[in-house]
């Protein structure tokens, strides 16, 4: 009888670590994360380079704030839901061909 209290206690626990960490990874966005990340260098070169002029610069950075705003949305109860990670991806894959039209117009 005690083993079988300590087995169901263990599977208990074991349950809910495992649903902590099932959780843990819906709190951060890391494809959305890399993305922002590459599309903030392809913004820097290309006001480098300068294939981008001024208000291509201004408006690719307005989209980069808006996809900010928004996965701070999604982030601020805590967990992001598949409505609100397809929105930012939306947003991510848009913002990437404005701005790839852009640098090569």
């Amino acid at each position: 009888m005690k083993r079988l209290l300590v087995v169901l206690v263990a599977i208990f626990f074991a349950n809910a670590a495992g649903q902590g960490i099932a959780q843990e990874r819906k709190h951060y966005l890391p494809k959305i994360s890399k993305e922002q990340f590459q599309l903030k260098q392809r913004l820097a070169r290309g006001k480098k380079d300068g294939t981008l002029n001024q208000e291509e610069y201004e408006k690719a950075k307005a989209a980069l704030e808006a996809i900010q705003t928004q996965k701070k949305a999604a982030l601020a109860d805590g967990i992001a839901t598949p409505e609100e990670r397809a929105e930012l991806e939306k947003m991510v894959v848009n913002a990437n061909q404005e701005m790839k039209t852009m640098r090569t117009n």
